[in-house]
């Protein structure tokens, strides 16, 4: 099941702007990817080893949080637990283009989106 956070998703106007700024407050540039027109993340300081992931926001996807993605000991267990409580997915796990992980994707009752990666 979840075991925490892996990254969280916010889509801005200038991607190098924004990692400046998070850089000022002790953020880690980790990388930077191709991902929606070019991405940056972020680790925030400490042992979380949570990532902040800023990329280019376009028409589908506003400025502003974009998803919030759950770190997951099991994918495909996680998958059918939450699939047998009720919870949908936009399609079963894949392996991730851009990262070395399987990932999935739902949609809460607000419409907000979430991800699952192992």
């Amino acid at each position: 099941m979840i075991t925490g956070i892996d990254h969280i998703e916010i889509c801005v106007g200038n991607v190098e702007e924004v990692a400046e700024f998070f850089k000022k407050m002790g953020f880690q540039e980790i990388r930077r990817t191709d991902h929606h027109g070019g991405a940056i993340e972020l680790m925030i300081p400490g042992s979380q080893n949570i990532t902040f992931e800023f990329h280019y926001g376009k028409e589908i996807e506003p400025p502003g949080l974009n998803h919030i993605a759950f770190k997951v000991d099991d994918m495909e267990k996680t998958y059918k637990e939450l699939s047998d409580k009720g919870i949908s997915f936009t399609a079963p796990p894949k392996q991730s283009s851009n990262r070395n992980c399987k990932m999935c994707n739902t949609r809460c009752p607000a419409h907000m989106r979430y991800q699952f990666t192992d």
